[in-house]
């Protein structure tokens, strides 16, 4: 299946079954192969013709105005995200209330103590997006959302080590900043339906403290906008911020030790089979190098590297701590700004090969560079060879009185 169920903005089940439809509907047909791409011309048509335009409301509890710097409109790949008015929610949640199961939803919802609206603390955001179905518009909108909650997860939060929140019943990340609870699906100014969320953790308003906003208004505007079509690196990035903004609001341990590892091999690119689990942290560590107060050694990243392969493969925890997760935490921060801050500069290849020979030891290093500069001196040796044996050559062919 290619790309084309994306370009007609419908699920890949969806065209995928619609084809499926084509191919027993030509079963019989004296002229399968003509009468399939005609059918299915006719359907990408019919498809592109079907696009509604979706208005997608839902509250987030992240305090924007707290952000210096961070703009009420933000575009992320073709979605774009702007403020609403809570009047604007308001009326459709009342719409909501009388369409749909929306009251059971939010009255089925835990509270913090002394607050009976769920959704109080929120600010509003919108979304028009294009689909052929309401499905796929949510769909892409919730991953876009995640790379705009992983900018400002990281913009807020780099290079500061804190503890998790437990001082509660509820038990949050490092970070309060959640997805949203549900959203709101309007169609032609009604509403149509509603996605609810499964994390039903009551949010806090997550602002940020003066220190955080020094933070972030240094590196938000470092960070790519991720407009349009991605470059590979650009890819990588924005998929290493979705899972750091997972990892950073994940309160379980050994789930956040998951996310950070996932975060780390999209940053470092090594998200295929031809690395072991133990290359992200190695390539990783090649970023933190440079900065003489934070080390890890290769007995760490043995240590780390288990507990890793105990939670995915075998289904366990092994003693995670919050200091795993700092160090981790630690490696991402690195390695993200340093992908951000060298993405114009280098190429992917140049990446490549940094972290090919950043990630040995530093013996190893010196020993890479070594073992060149002997194969080039080989090399200089073996042309000298071929020199000689050429000018042997001409001079035979001189001799025999050859034309060419």
């Amino acid at each position: 299946m290619d790309d084309t169920h994306r370009e007609l903005r419908v699920s890949e089940n969806t065209y995928k079954n619609k084809i499926e439809g084509i191919i027993e509907d030509i079963a019989d047909s004296e002229a399968p192969v003509e009468n399939f791409h005609s059918q299915k011309d006719e359907l990408e048509e019919e498809l592109k013709d079907e696009l509604k335009e979706y208005r997608v409301l839902f509250p987030l509890n992240f305090d924007y105005s707290t952000a210096p710097g961070f703009d009420s409109i933000a575009t992320i790949r073709d979605v774009e995200f702007q403020r609403t008015s809570q009047y604007t929610w308001e009326k459709f949640q009342e719409e909501g209330s009388e369409k749909s199961q929306l009251d059971e939803f939010l009255e089925a919802l835990p509270t913090k103590e002394f607050q009976a609206n769920p959704l109080a603390n929120q600010r509003y955001w919108e979304v028009t997006y294009k689909a052929g179905e309401v499905k796929y518009a949510i769909n892409r909108i919730e991953s876009a959302l995640k790379i705009l909650l992983g900018k400002i997860a990281f913009a807020s939060e780099a290079f500061l080590n804190k503890h998790s929140m437990r001082n509660t019943f509820w038990r949050y990340g490092t970070i309060c900043l959640n997805d949203p609870l549900c959203y709101f699906v309007i169609l032609e100014d009604e509403f149509l339906t509603f996605y609810p969320s499964t994390d039903y953790t009551p949010r806090r308003r997550y602002s940020l403290s003066p220190n955080n906003q020094d933070i972030f208004e240094k590196v938000y505007p470092e960070l790519p906008d991720f407009e349009g079509e991605l470059s590979e690196l650009e890819e990588h990035l924005a998929s290493a911020l979705k899972s750091y903004f997972e990892a950073i609001s994940e309160p379980d341990d050994s789930t956040r030790l998951h996310h950070y590892w996932q975060c780390l091999e999209a940053v470092t690119l090594t998200q295929d089979e031809n690395f072991s689990a133990a290359d992200p942290l190695k390539r990783a560590r090649a970023t933190a190098r440079p900065q003489l107060d934070f080390q890890i050694n290769e007995d760490r990243i043995e240590l780390l590297t288990d507990k890793r392969n105990s939670i995915i493969h075998e289904g366990g925890e092994k003693n995670v701590t919050e200091g795993d997760n700092q160090y981790l935490k630690t490696l991402a921060d690195f390695s993200i700004f340093f992908l951000t801050t060298e993405l114009d500069i280098n190429s992917f290849e140049d990446f490549e090969d940094f972290y090919k020979f950043g990630s040995k030891s530093e013996m190893s290093v010196f020993q890479s560079r070594a073992n060149r500069e002997n194969e080039i001196l080989e090399n200089k040796e073996r042309i000298e060879e071929l020199k000689t044996e050429i000018e042997s050559i001409e001079e035979v062919i001189e001799r025999l009185g050859l034309e060419e």
